[in-house]
């Protein structure tokens, strides 16, 4: 996998031809690459954007979610990554 997958237009990169891990590593490349943060948007299925959210800390702890709610629009959720304060 590379990452150059994450360098979209206007900071939006869709990663959805990358398979799921492939596509937590990526945000989390670019959240310890100093890019700031990574926002995940995914469909609403029950449980989805927790796994994302479990694998992210449990892999890199040293990223927080900062934000979570409903995503842009219907049947979608979103949250927000970042790199932890030292």
């Amino acid at each position: 996998m590379t990452h150059k997958a994450i360098k979209g237009a206007d900071g939006y990169a869709d990663l959805s031809s990358l398979q799921e891990d492939e596509r937590i590593q990526a945000m989390a490349y670019h959240v310890m690459s100093g890019h700031g943060s990574a926002t995940c948007v995914t469909d609403d299925t029950v449980g989805k954007l927790d796994r994302y959210i479990a694998k992210m800390i449990e892999w890199f702890p040293m990223i927080e979610v900062y934000e979570r709610g409903d995503g842009p629009v219907g049947k979608t959720v979103y949250c927000k990554f970042r790199k932890k304060a030292n």
